[in-house]
C-alpha cells in the first residue's frame, strides 16, 4: 500500500532519470515508498544499485522507537522484525547497504551500567542472520555504521 503522509513524515527515493542534469524537464523522479497507515514516520537513508532502499520507521506513536527498514520493489521488511536484533532493544535503524545486501545499522537500548547506548549492527539479508559490530572495548558506549562493503567491512564512529 502507498500513502501520502500530510502530518507525518513520509520516505521516498530519488532517482535519476535522464543524463542531462539542466535539462528543462526534471530528471529526477521521486517515488513515495510502501507503507503502513499505523506508521508515524519513516525514513530513507541508503540506496544501491539494484534499487534497495535501507533506513528506518516508527511504528507506533514513539517517533524514537524506529525499526531498521528494508525496501525492495514495492515491498518492505521490518530487520528488527524479520531477522531480529539484540535482547532488550528499544530501537533500529539502517543506515548502510551493499550490492548484495548486507545492511548496516545500529541499534539503541539500555546496557552499559544502566546507560543509553547506540550500537553498530549488521544483517545479512541474504542468510537472514544479524551480527553485533560494537568494539568489546567497554570505554565505547557508542558505534555507528556509515557504509559497508560486499565481504561486511563497515566504516563508521565510535564514542
Amino acid at each position: 500500500m502507498m500513502r501520502i503522509c500530510t502530518a507525518t513524515l513520509a520516505a521516498f527515493a530519488i532517482a535519476l532519470t535522464s543524463t542531462q542534469l539542466f535539462a528543462q524537464e526534471s530528471p529526477w523522479e521521486v517515488k513515495l515508498l510502501p507503507a503502513e497507515e499505523s506508521w508515524l514516520q519513516s525514513g530513507a537513508f541508503r540506496v544501491n544499485n539494484a534499487g534497495d532502499i535501507v533506513g528506518d520507521h516508527s511504528p507506533g506513536s514513539n517517533p524514537f522507537n524506529t525499526h531498521a527498514t528494508l525496501w525492495r520493489g514495492d515491498a518492505y521488511f521490518d530487520l528488527q522484525e524479520s531477522i531480529g536484533a539484540p535482547a532488550g532493544v528499544t530501537a533500529t535503524s539502517a543506515w548502510a547497504l551493499s550490492e548484495s545486501g548486507l545492511v548496516g545499522g545500529m541499534y539503541r537500548g539500555v546496557y552499559a551500567q544502566g546507560q543509553f547506548v547506540q550500537r553498530a549492527m549488521l544483517w545479512d539479508t541474504v542468510a537472514g542472520t544479524w551480527q553485533d559490530l560494537h568494539p568489546s572495548d567497554p570505554q565505547i558506549l557508542h558505534s555507528v555504521p556509515i557504509d559497508i562493503n560486499e565481504v561486511g567491512q563497515a566504516c563508521g564512529l565510535i564514542w
